[in-house]
């Protein structure tokens, strides 16, 4: 039984050590270019998530729940792009940290923005007419405010 499980565990070791991806960190490779290679492999996904995250918003503000889970999601994600920003303007940051930092916030902040995306779904809008006015509500649940008719 020993043997077995020292047979997989070396077969395992063999299989993950070719997978894994190779980083520019190396002591022969100049800061800038490991700067660079962060920047070309975090930055472009970090504002993909901003655009999304900003063509939900309307909808998120609309409910007042989702709208302090939006804030909340763009205060973390806010701060954790400036460490990283920062890190990478500074010449004594440790760049391997920084790499594994930003590898676990881009995983984080997908899932999370996807997840933020299924909640804004979830919000209706309807038409609501007074006369000639009319007025868009929207929420999880919305109702014509007092005077008004739901227009279908």
């Amino acid at each position: 039984m020993r043997a077995r499980y020292t047979l997989i565990t070396l077969i395992a070791t063999a299989l993950i050590s070719q997978v894994l991806p190779a980083h520019a960190f190396d002591a022969t490779v100049p800061r800038d270019q490991q700067v660079q290679y962060i920047t070309n492999t975090y930055m472009g996904r970090f504002d993909s998530e901003l655009t999304r995250l900003n063509a939900i918003k309307a909808k998120m503000a609309s409910e007042p729940s989702l709208w302090a889970q939006y804030k909340a999601f763009l205060a973390d994600y806010t701060g954790s792009v400036n460490t990283i920003k920062e890190a990478l303007a500074s010449e004594s940051a440790d760049l391997k940290t920084t790499d594994d930092f930003a590898t676990e916030e881009v995983g984080e902040f997908d899932n999370t923005v996807y997840l933020l995306e299924q909640m804004a779904a979830k919000v209706k809008t309807i038409n609501c007419a007074k006369g000639k006015t009319t007025k868009k509500v929207m929420g999880l649940a919305p109702v014509c405010p007092k005077g008004y008719i739901k227009k279908k």
